[in-house]
């Protein structure tokens, strides 16, 4: 599919939240070239074409991604580090505490006596507390969204199967067993927290600059997905057009 097919996609399976500069990216292909080698461009097709590579094994990946919105979602969030250390259980990695941060560790590199394991979750405990989110909210979901709650309780590797109306607030138990964990790990091991484990969220002021670039972001990106009917449709201030002339 094409750049603009994908982030079409992406805004629809994520109800319009998807924004490539949550990522680091800037355009939709950016993004694309972020994750290569399991998506690359196409550029021998007019438009460039995004090709799925279905040799790369993306599934250690999945937890991790599907819990993300969760780290940042809300007006406080766990520092990122230590946050893949407490969720990461698919990836074979072990996470220490080098007096500053996690550090995640393969097995080939682990000293049995090295610094302080941080306490990752594990399949069954993160499928358990899925469980009881889906055995709290059960009693208020309607007939429709039984099965899709089911689904999501039984299938951890994608938030998106959870019903839309019941994220955030599986978001906010999410974060709420994460930094509980790090609490009782802290006070076990006797370790001072650093003092930006915990992120808080402030509010963003947006200057008028600030404003008229996103404007005008939004528009190029509206321009480059328009066909070429709805291009000759295009209205144009007769100010602009005498700019472009000068």
């Amino acid at each position: 599919m094409t750049t603009a097919v994908l982030k079409n996609r992406l805004l629809d399976l994520t109800d319009r939240s998807f924004d490539e500069a949550e990522w680091g990216a800037t355009t939709t292909r950016e993004f694309v070239e972020m994750l290569a080698p399991m998506l690359t461009l196409d550029f021998s097709t007019r438009p460039t074409t995004v090709v799925l590579h279905s040799d790369v094994d993306v599934g250690d990946q999945l937890l991790v991604a599907a819990a993300e919105p969760a780290r940042k979602r809300g007006e406080w969030r766990v520092r990122q580090d230590l946050w893949d250390a407490v969720v990461d259980c698919v990836s074979g990695h072990t996470y220490v505490w080098d007096g500053a941060r996690a550090v995640a560790r393969s097995p080939e590199d682990l000293d049995e006596s090295a610094v302080p394991r941080l306490p990752t979750v594990t399949p069954e405990e993160l499928g358990n507390w899925r469980e009881a989110f889906a055995d709290e909210v059960r009693p208020s979901v309607d007939p429709d969204v039984q099965d899709a709650l089911d689904r999501w309780r039984d299938a951890p590797t994608s938030s998106q199967l959870l019903p839309q109306r019941y994220r955030n607030r599986w978001y906010g138990v999410l974060k709420r067993h994460v930094r509980g964990r790090l609490e009782t790990w802290f006070a076990d091991h006797a370790v001072d927290p650093p003092t930006d484990w915990i992120v808080t969220s402030a509010p963003s002021r947006t200057s008028a600059g600030d404003d008229t670039e996103h404007l005008r972001s939004v528009a190029l990106r509206a321009v480059r997905m328009m066909t070429r009917a709805e291009l000759e449709r295009l209205d144009l201030p007769v100010s602009v057009v005498a700019r472009m002339s000068r």
